[in-house]
């Protein structure tokens, strides 16, 4: 089991175009919203977003949609920690 920190995507979006990113995670289950990025503005954007995940669980799966417009997704990276060792006795411990 890890704790599932967060992801960070690179993505070009073209004016009018929008995105979101949904985790899935297994052990236990669960599907939700990470982000949602939309470029109002007149000229192409290149974004790189952090969106936070915070949760516990054995696999998780990325899925990137494609709301409006032609984005370009450029890399995808999901980062999590591990628990830490097990605690070790102490001499004064029984």
């Amino acid at each position: 089991r890890k704790r599932l920190t967060r992801t960070v995507s690179s993505v070009v979006l073209p004016s009018g175009a929008s995105a979101s990113m949904d985790a899935v995670t297994t052990d236990p289950d669960d599907d939700f919203e990470i982000l949602s990025l939309t470029n109002n503005g007149i000229s192409l954007e290149d974004y790189t977003v952090k969106g936070p995940i915070r949760r516990n669980a054995n696999m998780l799966d990325l899925r990137w949609r494609t709301t409006s417009g032609r984005p370009i997704l450029r890399a995808l990276t999901a980062e999590a920690t591990i628990d830490s060792l097990p605690k070790t006795g102490t001499r004064t411990e029984e």
